[in-house]
């Protein structure tokens, strides 16, 4: 097989969503005996190659000069700026998010579980009580519940976890409820300062 390389577009990823994106370009790799079976040997979403129908994309997508500045360009790597110790604090305080919902971690990672569970259970639970349904109805109305019941937002649940909170927030709080608990405690516990005047 020859490691000849060259680019096309995504037309259709039918049944493929999830390894290929529409009008996004793809690099392939030359094989024979893809090409007459009708099939491309295309690197993917994840970096592999795979064999795809050749009519899901279109060929000859760049000119000979642009293939090879398109392959220089991926073969350059542009250094990242590094960041400060304050750029990384700045960021992490952003974008680092913490679970609030009142749960500790454990108890956390049990009950998301489970509640998805119970809601696409639920779900389910309905769509088979209008299956049995369904012969009791005209064609026309059966046929307009099975296509309800195929489609992707009525199979799942409609619960969601809660958001988590940012790091910055979080830090701001805690340090908000520790000087409340200090100030507290110094009303509770007043200092008593004796003074002992010299004697005469």
């Amino acid at each position: 097989m020859s490691a000849r390389k060259s680019f096309v577009v995504c037309l259709r990823n039918d049944g493929y969503a999830a390894s290929l994106e529409r009008r996004k370009l793809y690099q392939t790799l030359a094989d024979a005996g893809a090409v007459r079976e009708g099939r491309l040997r295309v690197i993917d979403e994840s970096g592999e190659d795979y064999l795809y129908p050749a009519s899901n994309f279109a060929r000859n997508a760049l000119t000979p000069i642009l293939t090879r500045a398109v392959l220089a360009a991926g073969n350059r790597r542009v250094p990242k700026k590094p960041k400060s110790p304050q750029e990384k604090k700045r960021l992490s305080l952003q974008e680092d998010r913490r679970n609030t919902y009142g749960e500790n971690d454990k108890s956390s990672r049990k009950n998301i579980t489970r509640s998805k569970a119970l809601s696409h259970r639920s779900v389910r639970h309905a769509a088979k009580q209008t299956v049995r349904l369904i012969d009791q109805r005209s064609e026309v109305a059966a046929e307009l519940l099975e296509s309800t019941l195929t489609k992707g937002r009525l199979q799942k649940g409609r619960w969601k976890k809660s958001a988590d909170t940012p790091l910055g927030d979080v830090i701001k709080a805690q340090t908000k409820a520790r000087t409340q608990r200090e100030n507290r405690r110094k009303m509770s516990n007043p200092k008593v300062v004796v003074v002992l005047e010299p004697r005469r």
